[in-house]
């Protein structure tokens, strides 16, 4: 059986523990640390691991374990977030059903309160309310809000605690069994557009295509975007999140969103992957843009020198 999990901690610049990070996952017997991305602006890094259950669960407790003298409460980043070890997606990848997964990631959740004493959410399918069940439903209002809750705010207050709702370094963590996702972000530099166009008004202008796009709004289905301004870069960043990725055609998204940014009067600088993209998708590229008929991913080669 294997899994994949994509753990979000809110910690983007320091490289010297993200580094001792990779080191010590990469030391974890039947895991394979797929890919690291951080970014200094979002104050995030993701780390995507696949492997055994037993040894998924364990690279989980190592992040957390290296990320525990963190401080939420002075954290700065432009990121919603609403704890250190913020988000711990599931995704089943070979010989194991989302039921009975969900059920491992529920024991799972327990031990690492056990472990770790942060309050748990239980998100996405392996909610047991509603109003946990969009991950941004409560994780993008961020620790103030949930600092705010009480024990009389039973549709909001986390799945698993004790003696408080939030630690209080560590925030909480959203934990739960999900379907395939691509996190693809579209880089707009604001000094290199055609139009003499403030910050302000360029804000606007990518904020107004966020707005049309996302599902929540009556956009694209399955589709949920959020916009960010980083300093460090001068770059505006439409941040999309495309779900049920091997449901949902990337391509025809990735198209409306080009010619979106174009009737804007607009011109997209980079695009940026973060984590992995679904063979699948590779192949649907390779076919729409080479006119390859008889392509699949097996044609792929790794020549390693």
């Amino acid at each position: 059986m294997i899994i994949q999990t994509v753990p979000n901690i809110c910690e983007g610049r320091n490289l010297k523990l993200i580094n001792r990070i990779i080191k010590e996952v990469k030391s974890i017997k039947n895991v394979v640390l797929q890919d690291v991305h951080y970014d200094y602006d979002h104050n995030r890094s993701v780390f995507t691991v696949v492997g055994s259950i037993s040894g998924v669960f364990e690279s989980i407790f190592t992040i957390t374990k290296n990320c525990f003298n963190l401080d939420i409460n002075v954290h700065q980043g432009v990121h919603p977030k609403a704890g250190i070890i913020d988000v711990i997606p599931f995704i089943p990848i070979k010989g194991i059903s989302y039921d009975r997964l969900i059920k491992l990631v529920d024991k799972f959740a327990y031990k690492f309160f056990e472990k770790f004493k942060i309050p748990i959410y239980f998100y996405a399918l392996s909610s047991k309310r509603p109003t946990t069940k969009v991950l941004s439903l409560i994780r993008n209002k961020g620790i103030e809000f949930i600092k705010r809750l009480t024990l009389n705010d039973k549709d909001y207050i986390p799945d698993i605690f004790k003696d408080y709702i939030y630690h209080p370094t560590m925030g909480v963590s959203f934990i739960g069994v999900r379907y395939p996702l691509i996190a693809f972000n579209f880089n707009l530099k604001i000094n290199d557009q055609r139009e003499n166009i403030s910050k302000e008004d360029f804000l606007i202008k990518i904020k107004k295509i966020a707005s049309k796009i996302r599902e929540s709004n009556g956009g694209i289905k399955n589709l949920q975007a959020l916009t960010f301004f980083l300093e460090s870069k001068n770059i505006v960043q439409l941040s999309t999140n495309i779900l049920e990725a091997d449901k949902t055609n990337f391509l025809q998204i990735f198209e409306i969103i080009l010619n979106k940014i174009k009737e804007e009067g607009l011109e997209l600088d980079s695009t940026e992957l973060v984590g992995c993209l679904p063979s699948k998708v590779i192949e649907q590229l390779v076919k729409k843009y080479l006119k390859i008929q008889n392509f699949s991913y097996s044609k792929i080669i790794d020549f390693k020198v």
